[in-house]
């Protein structure tokens, strides 16, 4: 169990990482505001992904008493 926490753990390291560079591409130009702001509730939806699986793995490990 330990290791899927730290995969997701990971994994949300690298959601926030990549939506970081696409800030900086909208900052340099690359992408406009409307492009960064599309893409914004998809990257919510994987964060909340994300937070429910490590929960859930979570609640499975947490001795209940």
């Amino acid at each position: 169990m330990k290791e899927k926490m730290h995969f997701i753990e990971i994994a949300f390291g690298s959601l926030t990482e990549s939506f970081s560079e696409l800030q900086i591409a909208q900052d340099m130009g690359y992408i406009t505001e409307n492009e960064l702001n599309n893409l914004r509730p998809q990257f919510s939806h994987v964060a909340k992904i994300l937070s429910g699986l490590r929960k859930s793995y979570m609640d499975s490990i947490t001795p209940k008493p």
